[in-house]
């Protein structure tokens, strides 16, 4: 019996430890999103400088283009449209969040996006690992029908 206890106990130590993971990811996500709603100026902290940044526009036929940016070049832009999104105390909203893990010390986090008045969601995932002894978005992907985000398009 002793035995049978000992082998369940260490197989069951990696299902702890990828649960504790996932917890600390979803934390980390969650403490984006509050950091983000609340326009607090330590969210660029809360990505890598090389993270890889792609807006995925919908256009009014449904067709979908994606836009990528540069860190730098996307820091700038939410920077300037902070200021008219603080005034209309711009929101986004998260559901449906399921965090996975890649098997390569990344995690993805999928959810649905609800920006302010939005009553359908939009697609969002974000790719996080570790760096610096806490995670870092290295990728986030959003849907959006603001077509503005075209004339970036290279």
């Amino acid at each position: 019996m002793r035995k049978i206890l000992l082998i369940f106990f260490l197989l069951s130590i990696p299902m702890f430890a990828f649960s504790s993971e996932v917890s600390d990811v979803r934390e980390f996500f969650d403490s984006y999103v509050q950091s983000a709603n609340s326009y607090s100026k330590k969210v660029p902290d809360y990505y890598s400088a090389d993270a890889r940044i792609v807006r995925v526009v919908i256009r009014p036929d449904g067709v979908k283009e994606s836009v990528e940016f540069k860190f730098d070049d996307y820091m700038n832009q939410m920077k300037k449209r902070s200021r008219i999104a603080k005034l209309v105390r711009y929101k986004n909203r998260y559901e449906d969040i399921f965090v996975s893990d890649l098997n390569d010390g990344r995690y993805m986090i999928s959810a649905k996006r609800f920006p302010m008045r939005d009553k359908t969601g939009l697609n969002a995932y974000f790719i996080v690992e570790k760096r610096g002894g806490g995670y870092k978005i290295i990728e986030e992907s959003m849907e959006t029908p603001v077509q503005d985000f075209l004339k970036y398009k290279k």
